[in-house]
């Protein structure tokens, strides 16, 4: 039916992060840029000859979401010069190197769920792989709580960071939100949602969350 084959757009430089969410992993690894390739169809997957590749660049807060945006536009205008370059015969392909690819499974919900002994950069670039889905989320006290958006803290506070769990809930900063001991460094959360109730920005937050500050959460 296809004399010409078949081809395929990727969210990946490959070999780098073959198969099911690139995106995220390229979010989550603090990679400094991702990209986009145009492979032949292969009977193992994310394997076939590399007819086009296009870097994008990162800055360091993309989420899933918005990464995806750029990517599926980005992705869309390099299918086309793929197509009009296997019409006029001036396609060139290069295999990839098995011998250096790299895998990235499937997200499961569970994964949304922060620990907080990890380091700060680590739980913010969770909170941004995971945004749409499954999202990252924690427990304040009976209550499953969203966090929708962070980000590393290097601000003073008034608390004493070296005292409290990872998890706890130290005091607030003006500009960046609501302040979170992490296993190493701290984490400002800026929009959080607890489970059926809508999303808010931390101060509005904060006017329906009695005690929260001073409460560990997880």
């Amino acid at each position: 039916l296809f004399p010409l084959g078949g081809i395929n757009v990727h969210p990946s430089l490959l070999p780098k992060y073959r198969g099911a969410a690139p995106i995220p992993a390229a979010i989550l690894n603090r990679d400094s840029e991702t990209g986009i390739t145009i492979q032949r169809i292969a009977a193992e997957l994310d394997s076939g000859n590399v007819l086009f590749q296009e870097t994008v660049p990162l800055s360091g807060r993309e989420t899933a979401a918005s990464l995806g945006a750029d990517m599926a536009e980005k992705g869309a205008a390099l299918l086309v010069r793929a197509l009009c370059a296997i019409a006029e015969g001036a396609v060139s392909e290069t295999p990839q190197d098995d011998s250096v690819a790299t895998f990235c499974g499937k997200i499961k919900r569970q994964d949304g769920l922060i620990d907080w002994r990890l380091d700060a950069a680590s739980i913010d670039a969770r909170i941004r792989a995971f945004t749409p889905w499954p999202l990252s989320y924690t427990r304040h006290g009976n209550a499953e709580l969203y966090i929708l958006e962070a980000a590393p803290y290097y601000g003073p506070v008034g608390a004493d960071t070296a005292s409290g769990a990872a998890g706890a809930v130290i005091g607030t900063d003006r500009n960046a939100g609501i302040v979170i001991k992490t296993g190493n460094g701290l984490l400002a959360a800026r929009h959080l949602q607890y489970s059926a109730r809508k999303a808010l920005d931390w101060r509005s937050f904060l006017n329906g969350a009695r005690n929260f500050i001073g409460s560990t959460l997880g």
